[in-house]
């Protein structure tokens, strides 16, 4: 694992909500916005809110984080995102990050790999570079294991 993030709600900045956190009726209450490009899997959120026994009005899929923020810009729409990521997008497009609930999951970023690489050199290398950069980008986050 790369890293552990927590994931967080992403609103326009005019949104009726101007609270800071939402608690779970909240977050139901509102329609959402999902950036997926392959939304066949459930998510590891899809998973929460099934424990939850609840589920969010999804009204808009979209191939990207960003093709989605330009549907927040003009709606009362959320998406739920990883808090880094979150936080550079709200910075560039005029929205403002909300609080999920405490328990909400979190957001873990994995290396995968296929092992046949496992005994290559140029992966091996390749891998821990990768694990390399992500402790700097990321030394600020919870710590992978």
């Amino acid at each position: 694992m790369l890293c552990v993030d927590r994931y967080v709600g992403l609103i326009r900045r005019g949104h009726p909500f101007t609270g800071k956190a939402v608690t779970l009726k909240q977050y139901v209450s509102f329609s959402h916005v999902i950036p997926y490009a392959v939304v066949s899997h459930r998510s590891r959120v899809d998973d929460w809110l099934l424990r939850q026994q609840v589920v969010p009005s999804i009204v808009h899929r979209c191939m990207s984080y960003i093709s989605a923020v330009g549907v927040l810009q003009s709606t009362n729409h959320m998406m739920v995102l990883p808090l880094r990521v979150a936080e550079f997008i709200a910075k560039g497009f005029d929205l403002r990050v909300v609080s999920l609930p405490g328990d909400f999951t979190p957001f873990e970023l994995c290396y995968l790999t296929h092992p046949n690489a496992e005994f290559d050199p140029a992966k091996q290398w390749l891998k821990s570079a990768i694990f390399e950069v992500a402790r700097d980008c990321f030394r600020d986050l919870e710590p992978a294991p």
